[in-house]
């Protein structure tokens, strides 16, 4: 066996005690596998001093070794205690009735998983299978990405899911569906708030596809061009046309919004208009109704075929 990195701490003396019980039954990891369900190589874990495993392998570990269930019990607490104090300080999880947002949200469900003996997370799969009728599949990758808050805002089917991985059952889920309304009630209202004051990067996640081609719209509108396509990103070529001089372009729309930031332009006039001040003889005469009617056609013709999408 290779020495316990810290024996003074809680997790090192639960690893001791777990040793001095296999030294008493004279056994090796090899012949304790051929008694317990599980593998060498996770009962090795459960003794290495490094791992902390879950309660239900340290159980079974210390009931094979006739060590004291009780006992055993109440130093894999204080580990556990242990372990998740030395976690961001920052990270601090709230009352149920406390929470407002998805980030409070999910620090709450990393630390209920913990308080619930931190379940492997293919057991949480399987339990969540037994409901999935009611709350659909729980693959145990995204459980990990809610445990380890990879996964920013969870659907309520994922919460739920997750909370029956974590032993609750469906009745008593009552205070944190209420809690994920709240939060996503927070989190459309900041959406909201966001696209008044400026356009999200459409890598974000802010905005829902219909809302980011509506503010892309607006934004167009603001720095003179109307789409001749549907919107695909700010950072993407754009066909448009120039609703002063009627010329056809390719744009990228962040470009044109930091250019009219930068020269202070408010005439509504792309790069053509300023190089060649002569309009294109096809197009209809700037301001006229002729043009505004074409222009408010295709705005809302693009406007439909984004939302058809």
């Amino acid at each position: 066996m290779n020495p316990i990195p810290n024996p003074n701490s809680l997790t090192g003396r639960l690893a001791q005690h777990l040793r001095d019980g296999m030294a008493l039954r004279r056994l090796s990891y090899r012949e304790l596998a051929t008694i317990t369900r599980y593998h060498a190589t996770t009962l090795q874990r459960a003794a290495d001093g490094k791992h902390l495993s879950t309660w239900e392998v340290v159980r079974e570990f210390a009931s094979t070794c006739d060590l004291d269930l009780e006992a055993t019990r109440g130093m894999w607490k204080a580990a556990h205690s242990e372990r998740h104090r030395r976690r961001d300080p920052r990270a601090r999880p709230v009352g149920v009735e406390q929470i407002h947002n998805y980030a409070e949200l999910g620090v709450f469900l990393v630390d209920l998983r913990e308080r619930k003996g931190s379940p492997p997370y293919r057991l949480m799969e399987r339990r969540a299978l037994a409901h999935w009728k009611w709350f659909g599949r729980l693959p145990h990758s995204t459980a990990q990405r809610i445990g380890t808050r990879q996964t920013s805002r969870p659907t309520l089917n994922q919460m739920r899911a997750f909370l029956v991985g974590c032993g609750i059952p469906p009745e008593h889920h009552g205070d944190l569906v209420r809690a994920w309304h709240r939060a996503h009630t927070r989190y459309q209202e900041d959406r909201a708030r966001g696209t008044k004051t400026h356009p999200p990067s459409e890598n974000s996640g802010a905005l829902t596809k219909v809302a980011l081609e509506h503010s892309a719209l607006q934004a167009a509108h603001e720095v003179g061009y109307a789409p001749l396509e549907p919107f695909r990103g700010y950072q993407r070529p754009w066909s448009v046309i120039c609703r002063s001089c009627g010329q056809n372009l390719r744009i990228r729309l962040d470009w044109e919004m930091h250019r009219q930031q930068q020269t202070g332009d408010r005439d509504l006039t792309c790069r053509a208009c300023t190089e060649r001040p002569a309009s294109n003889p096809s197009a209809p005469a700037p301001g006229s109704p002729a043009a505004l009617a074409e222009i408010a056609s295709l705005a809302i013709l693009t406007s439909g075929r984004g939302m058809a999408r």
